[in-house]
């Protein structure tokens, strides 16, 4: 064993001349296991154990039965993320008759045996008990659960059974066996830690018994519960009925009230086996939507949510093969959420195995309006009458048709036809980005007008489409120093090859160019669910020489920026062997922070090449408050998507931090290598030529009669601000 733990096992057992007659021979085994370190044997499995054990037993032959009589004893002793237990026991006795003609017989024949099994103050995860005893006993084929009870102050859960164990586990769901619990909570928020933000405190009452005769299961379960609380929201009553009949549960009532008038209920039945046909209703009525605002507070969300809400839904179908039918209904009124007022909404949908008809899709605002027409039919999936309006301003409209067969969904067959046809046309003039996002109740991230217009004709494996996109005064809510900028992007796939075209304009830089052209056939991309990695790329991005000041409006706390910027760079070949060519280059003759305690940089020059499947740093370093740096190494592209890095980082007494008490240089050397999403990182970094000040009074100099400073009552904390 590892470490401080020890297995011991000494005895004395007659061998038989067969080994068929091995069990009926006498023998006697003893058994003792100290174990003060259960973290160094479970190392390896998924969820190690920390604590420590004691197994003592023995394991006797005598007249042709064998008898096994185990303790084990433990604690504390901790699992998993947060799960403990303070104390464990647990007993074994068990006895089996040997004969020379036990392998013929079930592995249960012949075997009796009790188990026994207690714990104190456990805790699995958020869930908290005080103790937990469990009792089983078995005679042949016959496993009787007697009793597992769990107690958490004056909450108790209890179980009773039984199992007829299989000879053959394949068939093991044809036992029969027996069920009961029994929940008895006058405040179920005891079960969870103190701090559990899933808390459901309150009375909850459970009782139901489940019997499995032949593979056929019946039974019942009922629970019920009043004035809970989950988080800050108020469930006055719940309550929940169930019965199971020849493998069939029938859901008589399922009711949660959040106060006089507003409910959530559902009825139904569901075949519990093969293939899971069901039926059920489900219908929420919520007035005021104001009483589900404690859930949104909860999660950090501070949102005003208003209005009234009812969701109506009937159905049937098959659960394994999503064979389904059924109707819904959602309405919304009077609503608001955050910045949005007048809220309305309208779904009226219904589906079928053989397709989807949704009329009316309508949401409103007092800001906003949106509508459209889905329908799923055959093998088109159709949506129609789109139209965004903001206030009088008609500001999207457009119409999709798409190759899509609804009834293949949960099949094995293609749900997208390559060879369907595709009919697209979509419109959007002057959209106002930060209008959009505060009309929906979204934080803005950017601002902007936006056109966008999209045409799309053929099929998916022959493509005729065009998007064009074009933005104007985009700022960024992020950075408010951020120039407004143009940006213009044009897509156009025809003959199975898509071209890309982009730009992108500021004040502060030259203009920013992208330009690819790659095969593309949509109904294979889509079969497939990627880019297959052999395709051809052809793509520049050029970035003519400009001045580095234009990144002081991403770093505000640049007060300084001085030097120049240019790239161009050139990607060939295909996605598993990219070839690059071209280089970058960046120069900062000076850069200084407003904060004086920042190191300021200065002589930066940095030139980087491209060649094959390779990025070269050729030049990467400076000075850093007099303490040069350099970057060394490359980044290779076995795949375009998996870059590989080999990198050297080096530095010669930079300064790392200044202030009036701490003046810190430190040296560097260190090394990048591997995958960039598990690369090592390795080397050295050491303080020198460093300076640590404070003022010290040696001699107390002050007033005659002015008692002496006293020293301070604990040690100062240190620390190095703005590093």
């Amino acid at each position: 064993m590892k470490g401080e733990n020890r297995i011991q096992c000494k005895g004395t057992v007659d061998l038989p001349n067969e080994l068929r007659d091995f069990g009926t021979r006498a023998g006697k085994i003893d058994l003792n296991a100290t174990l003060p370190n259960l973290k160094e044997i479970t190392a390896s499995s998924p969820q190690p154990i920390t604590g420590s054990a004691k197994v003592e037993g023995q394991i006797e032959g005598r007249n042709g039965t064998i008898v096994v009589n185990l303790q084990a004893d433990g604690g504390p002793i901790t699992f998993g993320k947060d799960g403990a237990v303070e104390k464990l026991s647990g007993k074994l006795t068990a006895t089996k008759k040997m004969s020379a003609r036990v392998w013929d017989k079930p592995y249960y024949a012949d075997l009796s045996s009790d188990v026994t099994l207690e714990m104190s103050n456990v805790r699995a995860d958020e869930y908290r008990m005080d103790s937990l005893h469990a009792s089983l006993h078995s005679a042949n084929d016959l496993v009787t659960i007697e009793q597992v009870a769990a107690t958490r102050k004056q909450n108790e859960l209890t179980a009773q059974g039984e199992y007829r164990l299989p000879a053959d586990f394949a068939k093991r769901s044809d036992q029969n066996g027996r069920l009961d619990i029994s929940l008895k909570a006058p405040e179920a928020g005891d079960f969870y830690v103190a701090d559990s933000p899933n808390k459901i405190s309150g009375p909850i009452q459970a009782a139901g018994q489940i019997e499995i005769k032949r593979g056929n299961a019946d039974g019942q379960l009922s629970i019920f519960g009043s004035g809970l609380k989950a988080r800050t929201l108020g469930i006055p009553n719940l309550s929940y009925q169930c019965t199971i009949a020849k493998n069939v549960l029938y859901l008589n009532d399922l009711t949660a009230s959040l106060n006089d008038h507003d409910f959530v209920g559902a009825t139904g039945e569901v075949q519990l086996e093969e293939p899971y046909h069901y039926r059920g209703k489900f219908s929420a009525n919520i007035a005021k939507l104001a009483t589900l605002q404690p859930l949104l507070t909860a999660a950090g969300n501070d949102n005003v949510l208003a209005g009234s809400l009812v969701i109506d839904w009937e159905g049937e179908g098959e659960g394994m093969h999503l064979k389904n039918s059924g109707k819904l209904k959602v309405v919304l009124e009077k609503g608001r959420y955050a910045n949005a007022q007048s809220l309305q909404a309208n779904i009226d949908a219904s589906y079928t195995p053989e397709g989807l008809d949704v009329p009316t899709i309508f949401f409103r605002s007092d800001k906003m309006d949106f509508q459209a027409i889905m329908q799923a039919k055959g093998s088109t999936l159709e949506i129609s009458k789109i139209q965004v309006d903001q206030g009088q301003n008609k500001y999207a409209a457009g119409y999709i048709s798409l190759p899509f067969v609804w009834k293949n969904i949960g099949t094995d067959k293609a749900v997208i036809a390559g060879d369907g046809k595709v009919i697209a046309t979509f419109q959007s003039e002057n959209l106002d980005l930060k209008k959009l996002s505060e009309d929906v109740g979204a934080k803005p991230v950017a601002s902007g007008l936006v056109n966008v217009k999209l045409e799309a004709h053929g099929t998916l494996s022959d493509l005729g489409a065009t998007l064009d996109l074009q933005a104007r005064e985009l700022r960024s809510e992020t950075f408010p120093k951020f120039e407004p900028a143009t940006f213009d992007l044009n897509l156009s796939a025809q003959k199975n090859e898509l071209t890309v075209n982009g730009k992108f304009a500021q004040s502060k830089i030259q203009p920013i160019t992208l330009e690819a052209k790659l095969p593309f056939n949509a109904g294979k991309v889509l079969a497939e669910k990627k880019l297959s990695d052999q395709t051809q790329i052809t793509a520049k991005i050029d970035m003519p020489r400009s001045s580095v000041n234009f990144l002081r409006q991403f770093v505000p706390a640049l007060e300084q920026l001085d030097g120049d910027v240019a790239l161009n760079v050139n990607v060939n070949g295909t996605i598993a062997d990219p070839v690059f060519s071209g280089s970058g280059d960046m120069t900062v003759n000076r850069a200084r922070a407003t904060n004086a305690t920042i190191p300021s940089l200065s002589n930066f020059k940095a030139r980087l090449g491209f060649n094959r499947n390779t990025l070269s740093i050729d030049q990467f370093g400076g000075d850093l408050a007099g303490g040069p740096f350099k970057l060394s190494g490359d980044i290779t592209f076995p795949k375009l998507t998996e870059p590989t890095l080999d990198l050297h980082l080096t530095a010669d007494s930079v300064l790392v931090a200044r202030n009036d008490s701490v003046t810190a240089r430190a040296n560097a050397d260190i090394k990048i290598a591997g995958p960039f999403n598990s690369a090592s990182v390795t080397g050295n970094v050491a303080f020198t030529n460093s300076q640590f000040l404070k003022n010290i009074d040696l001699i107390p100099i002050g007033l005659p009669g002015r008692p002496a400073p006293q020293p301070p009552s604990s040690r100062p904390d240190f620390s190095l601000p703005d590093p």
